[in-house]
């Protein structure tokens, strides 16, 4: 029994010890800009001016520039999307921007892949708790979500980057160095550009197209109706938008009829349009994929920029009451058979 006692008493003390080291290690990277999604900081300081909010995972926050929509729109936009961002954390960001900004529209990006990814990532999650504003809801937002299986790689993960923090902390102050402490423009209001460009090589084009997965999984559903729910109870206007993907990755694909059925069903069972910016008519002029786009998913800088433009122009014409339809392909079987792929 007293063995006992000695070996509990140990592993409280080392838990103890752990907690308070880690936190002491880790808290300065949470209050520090350091990653490009540290921005519980700027998103503190807009509260109570945003009414536009864009959510997405990393399709979203490489292709809306809020710059360009605040412009063209009259609106004070933000982009609230994140890499590997799963529907739980959507749901959990947008419920913080709700309750401090008078929020008038909401998009969803609903991109190809969205709805039917399995967003298990402790990479992703590490990520996301850095946008939260403090050690409860970020301790709430781990035992609600994170897998347990998950909880060590993530710790490593925030562990490795607040050391990499704090060392170029303390070469600054005490070596005299110059080492960014945050490569990041916040005010960029949460875009993310990506300067890379997408090359496609012959053989890539020749290969065989093959058939997506058009499943939606039911907890990604779940968190998104109720996230159109949240809305709908401040009057809020929620639309769903399909940001642009690459003309490559749209034709290594044949059963995009089964995704535009999935996503018709899905704006008639919600109440809420959906707005497909793939299959705009004028694609081929304003985008091209070695230009307008990072890789085969993601836009680029460049892309993201005409993207946005053009997206505002859409909108300001929704938003007049004005017909939208001539101005997209009605299927992306049309679509397609424009393509420079054909």
């Amino acid at each position: 029994m007293r063995n006992f006692k000695k070996v509990l008493l140990c592993v409280i003390l080392f838990v103890t010890v752990t907690a308070v080291l880690s936190t002491a290690l880790i808290e300065p990277f949470y209050h520090s800009e350091y990653m490009y999604f540290c921005d519980a900081k700027a998103r503190q300081e807009l509260a109570g001016t945003l009414d536009y909010l864009f959510v997405g995972a990393s399709n979203g926050y490489a292709a809306f520039v809020p710059s360009v929509a605040d412009e063209a729109m009259d609106v004070c936009s933000y982009n609230l999307s994140g890499g590997l961002l799963t529907w739980y954390g959507r749901k959990t960001i947008l419920e913080k921007e709700l309750s401090r900004n008078p929020v008038k529209t909401v998009v969803f990006e609903i991109s190809f892949n969205s709805l039917w990814r399995e967003y298990h990532s402790a990479w992703g999650d590490s990520v996301f708790l850095s946008r939260l504003d403090s050690p409860g809801e970020r301790l709430s937002f781990v035992l609600r979500h994170t897998s347990v299986k998950d909880w060590g790689e993530m710790y490593a993960n925030l562990l490795g980057n607040s050391i990499d923090y704090l060392k170029a902390v303390v070469q600054n102050k005490c070596f005299g160095k110059d080492l960014p402490l945050s490569n990041v423009d916040y005010s960029a209001k949460g875009f993310h550009a990506k300067y890379e460009s997408l090359q496609v090589t012959q053989d890539q084009i020749n290969q065989a197209p093959s058939n997506m997965d058009t499943y939606f999984v039911k907890k990604n559903v779940d968190d998104l109706y109720d996230m159109i729910n949240m809305c709908k109870e401040k009057n809020i206007e929620v639309l769903f938008a399909v940001v642009p993907i690459s003309d490559y990755l749209i034709h290594q694909f044949d059963n995009w009829y089964e995704m535009e059925e999935k996503l018709r069903v899905l704006s008639e069972d919600t109440g809420c349009p959906i707005i497909d910016f793939n299959l705009l008519k004028n694609r081929y002029s304003l985008f091209n994929d070695a230009g307008s786009f990072a890789d085969d998913v993601h836009m680029s800088k460049t892309g993201a920029e005409v993207f946005t433009a053009e997206y505002a122009k859409v909108m300001n014409k929704y938003n007049r009451g004005e017909d939208i339809s001539n101005l997209f392909y009605s299927d992306y079987a049309s679509m397609k058979a424009d393509s420079p792929y054909a």
